[in-house]
């Protein structure tokens, strides 16, 4: 069964929000926890700047729209990233990825590096510097990443556990 690739249609949301939770469960993920990822994709890519997103997707049984971008499918593999110009330092413009995931039954291919290659592409287009990816250290997830090149830590984000943090405000 073929491949094709293409930006995130408004047709895709419900499978994303499946391969989303997929996700999830695969890497045991606790935080931060999207409630409603289908919803919240909605609102990225209906944001007042749409152009800040990247949202490509890898499908399987599309048709050609005859514009040269495949249509319809069914979501095998996504990666969000978004577009941040930043007010001083170097790199300015970065693509930081949000989350990248493939159904384990189309790993074996090249479905994750063409994702990746295609987000790379858009944001070079759009003027990025850099591309940046967001992960947890010492996971399954930052072992996925590592294998694109990106190197950790350059920034270590700590998160709070919930019930400290409902002791620490009076909850």
């Amino acid at each position: 069964m073929g491949l094709s690739y293409r930006h995130v249609q408004r047709t895709d949301l419900a499978t994303i929000g499946e391969l989303y939770a997929a996700m999830v469960a695969e890497l045991g993920l606790t935080y931060p926890h999207h409630d409603d990822p289908a919803g919240e994709i909605v609102a990225w890519l209906s944001a007042d700047d749409p152009g800040r997103w990247i949202a490509e997707v890898a499908v399987t049984d599309a048709l050609p729209d005859g514009f040269g971008e495949p249509t319809g499918g069914t979501p095998v593999g996504v990666l969000f990233a978004h577009l941040d110009e930043r007010s001083f330092g170097s790199p300015r413009k970065v693509a930081s990825t949000e989350w990248l995931y493939v159904r384990p039954e189309y790993r074996a291919g090249r479905v994750a590096p063409t994702l990746m290659q295609r987000a790379i592409r858009r944001a070079k287009t759009a003027g990025c510097e850099a591309i940046e990816a967001s992960f947890v250290p010492e996971t399954a997830e930052a072992r996925r990443w590592r294998i694109f090149g990106f190197q950790a830590p350059y920034l270590a984000r700590a998160v709070l556990d919930q019930r400290r943090y409902d002791r620490l405000v009076g909850v």
